[in-house]
């Protein structure tokens, strides 16, 4: 349905998804820990209102500090900006995005028997 309407989607949210439902559809409803899900479901929901009002309290702070700037200096800053801007949206995908790859792809090795598999000593 997002896809169709064109809303954005959570990588995040998807990867749970699947997982919880490969996990769901393979070993049954038992395999799906609570105390797993709690955290999981608290940061989901804490990440999500926190950048929300973050991004809201930012706006607004930048509306009014620039509120009676002229649109060429407003468009000379922010166009200097958006490099900056770019380069921590790479770097925050490269940091975020390609480890939850790594998390998925060592998770089906593992699973798979390829990674050797240890016990933690008690």
């Amino acid at each position: 349905m997002a896809w169709y309407w064109g809303l954005p989607t959570s990588e995040s949210h998807a990867l749970i998804a699947g997982l919880t439902g490969a996990g769901f559809a393979t070993a049954g409803p038992e395999s799906l820990v609570w105390s797993g899900w709690s955290k999981v479901l608290i940061g989901l929901v804490f990440s999500t209102f926190l950048v929300f009002f973050g991004g809201l309290l930012l706006m607004a702070t930048l509306y009014w500090a620039f509120a009676d700037s002229r649109p060429g200096t407003v468009r000379r800053i922010f166009g200097r900006l958006q490099i900056l801007s770019a380069g921590f949206m790479a770097f925050s995908h490269g940091s975020n995005d390609g480890q939850k790859f790594i998390g998925v792809f060592t998770l089906a090795l593992l699973l798979g028997g390829i990674l050797p598999t240890f016990q933690v000593p008690v």
